[in-house]
């Protein structure tokens, strides 16, 4: 029951398939997929829903296995350092031009 879990992108990012807690930020953030075509993991809060998962992934098909991999290193790559230091400066130079008075001239 993570906040946002690193150690989550950090699997993904080596090509593994996680099954992982649906809550916090693996289900909003992390494992979350429109669609089949773009899996990269599975999500499971009950003993009946990890199992299921558990099946379901060692019965993919090679095929499916390397989809979700590739999927998981893609997304996997949204959280990376650069990615995260660009979106915070843009994030945090739109709140300064939005409020000119925040920061005084040093």
């Amino acid at each position: 029951n993570e906040h946002f879990g690193i150690g989550i992108v950090e699997f993904m990012a080596a090509g593994l398939i996680p099954l992982v807690h649906n809550s916090g930020g693996p289900r909003c953030d992390i494992v979350c997929c429109d669609t089949e075509a773009d899996r990269c993991g599975y999500l499971a809060d009950t003993v009946e829903s990890y199992v299921k998962c558990l099946h379901e992934i060692f019965a993919l098909e090679d095929s499916d296995k390397l989809l979700i991999r590739k999927n998981a290193r893609s997304r996997s790559v949204l959280f990376d350092d650069d990615k995260f230091r660009s979106k915070f400066i843009t994030v945090v130079n739109s709140l300064i031009d939005e409020n000119p008075g925040l920061i005084k001239d040093l």
